[in-house]
């Protein structure tokens, strides 16, 4: 469990008075299977049952006065975990806790001491407010679990196991800092948005830019980790000359804004043709890319690959034709690797 008094719901909304103390806590504690599981797996969530019952022995708990022994991001984690309990219960039950059910089978507005209940108006604003918390506050936890990743790694080999794990090293975009903002512009919530574009930038990536390039130079880009977020030493093969580098690291950010230009295209449908012809623009130039510097990237290109050029070719001198270049760069039909977006 991760609430054991009102006291705690008092840090989070000040105004709180409560009746019913016992059935409200047993509620915020249902909340965590439907609200939390998902986010952090089940074995990071009995983790932060533990270690917020080993916090709940202190003065005010998880809402105690930090102090300088304390793992800060461990308390940031814990305290915004009952927020995100305590905003989606309220958010998903708002309407029953105004009312009453009577023994005659129907239902009373319900109201408390001195307080009115809300009229239809002041419900619709605290609905909205209710959500725009709850979501705020799931955010704000994926990204503190993203900072102990990079940093302490408390939790990070138990959050590996949620689906919300913030690294997919199968992808060109390993998380929603190398896509947000750089990329795409995935608002005020990019973790959670991000997790709602993992199935479209695989489809996109196996087909358009696997299917143009081949996946063994694929995966290498993706090995590579050109990102602004991985640090210099992470890059680079050092024994490789600065020339080789610049030419992956191009190759890269060609294949990047295609990849990202055909998400978007993706999600917003045939109305958006004209950012598909971008991301086709960005694949052209990386193929041909490719072919002006194919020495460094041959070793990735077996043969049978859409941009496999033979060795008894120049390929410092390959230039494939219009007619070839716009066969390679053909997306899949819809209804093949689309079909789920489709």
């Amino acid at each position: 469990m991760l609430f054991s008094n009102t006291k705690e719901i008092s840090h989070i909304i000040p105004t709180s008075k409560f009746a019913k103390i016992d059935n409200l806590i047993s509620r915020l504690n249902a909340e965590e299977m439907s609200s939390l599981y998902p986010l952090v797996g089940m074995e990071l969530l009995e983790q932060l049952r533990e270690d917020y019952k080993n916090l709940s022995n202190r003065e005010d708990g998880i809402w105690a006065e930090l102090d300088p022994e304390d793992n800060k991001v461990k308390i940031l984690i814990l305290r915004t975990a009952q927020e995100i309990l305590l905003f989606t219960y309220l958010a998903n039950d708002n309407a029953i806790l105004q009312t009453s059910f009577n023994m005659g089978g129907g239902w009373n507005k319900a109201s408390t001491g001195d307080y009115e209940a809300l009229d239809v108006k002041d419900n619709d604003r605290l609905d909205k407010n209710l959500w725009q918390r709850s979501l705020k506050a799931k955010e704000t936890l994926l990204l503190y679990l993203e900072m102990d990743a990079r940093n302490d790694q408390v939790y990070t080999s138990l959050w590996k196991e949620s689906e919300y794990y913030y690294k997919h090293s199968d992808l060109l975009f390993t998380t929603s800092s190398e896509l947000h903002p750089n990329y795409i512009d995935l608002g005020d919530k990019p973790h959670l948005t991000f997790h709602s574009y993992i199935s479209t930038l695989h489809d996109c990536q196996d087909g358009y830019i696997a299917g143009t390039i081949g996946y063994t130079l694929l995966q290498a880009l993706i090995d590579r980790k050109y990102s602004v977020n991985t640090p210099q030493n992470e890059l680079e093969n050092d024994s490789e000359d600065e020339e080789v580098k610049v030419h992956w690291r191009t190759l890269d950010r060609h294949i990047r804004t295609a990849l990202a230009n055909f998400v978007v295209f993706e999600k917003g449908g045939a109305k958006q043709e004209h950012i598909r012809n971008r991301g086709q623009s960005q694949l052209s130039i990386a193929t041909r890319y490719i072919h002006e510097h194919y020495s460094t990237f041959s070793s990735y290109i077996p043969e049978g690959t859409p941009i496999y050029v033979p060795p008894k070719e120049n390929p410092e001198e390959h230039k494939p034709s219009d007619k070839s270049h716009q066969h390679h760069c053909k997306p899949p039909h819809k209804g093949t690797v689309f079909s789920l977006l489709h």
